[in-house]
């Protein structure tokens, strides 16, 4: 999550500074405002709202006033405010799951691990850089057996910690 945000403000960044890079941090709060307020793809709302349980007011609210509704009275603010709070959370954590679990379904779907068994054969990768070897020297060991299964094509070996890819020969 915070490696998908740090893109973003790297994007960002690139647009808007100049090449010296001294005045970033002029730019760096009308970014935060802007990605605060900005409805996000798997949230479903502003992370303002999710925080806060309301939107922030920006200048064009002041200029072109609120949303008509939008005003409450004090004595029932607090409990309104909790129990769309408690909704909104709800909410949040069911779209979180469901976004996640799409997100996963799709990288399954490239995965095959059809075929594999326990102790079959695979060539084990040694990622270890070697002196007076030339670079383009393949790091493939030789062939072992299978240990647990990690993900869909590499194999770790229980006692040696070393992982194995699946033979492609």
């Amino acid at each position: 999550m915070v490696d998908r945000f740090n893109r973003t403000l790297d994007e960002h960044s690139r647009k808007v500074m100049h090449k010296s890079q001294r005045d970033w941090d002029k730019h760096i709060q009308i970014f935060l405002l802007a990605y605060r307020t900005a409805l996000h793809e798997t949230v479903g709302h502003a992370p303002a709202k999710v925080l806060f349980g309301m939107d922030l007011r920006l200048l064009a609210d002041l200029k072109f006033g609120k949303k008509p509704g939008e005003a409450l009275g004090i004595g029932n603010y607090w409990t309104t405010s909790r129990d769309e709070m408690e909704d909104l959370h709800h909410f949040v954590r069911q779209r979180t799951r469901r976004m996640s679990d799409k997100i996963k379904d799709r990288c399954d779907r490239g995965a095959n691990s059809d075929g594999l068994k326990e102790g079959d054969l695979v060539l084990l990768f040694n990622p270890r850089r070697r002196k007076r070897l030339s670079l383009k020297t393949p790091n493939i060991v030789g062939r072992t057996a299978k240990g647990g299964l990690s993900c869909s094509t590499l194999y770790k070996r229980p006692k040696q910690n070393q992982l194995g890819e699946a033979d492609p020969l």
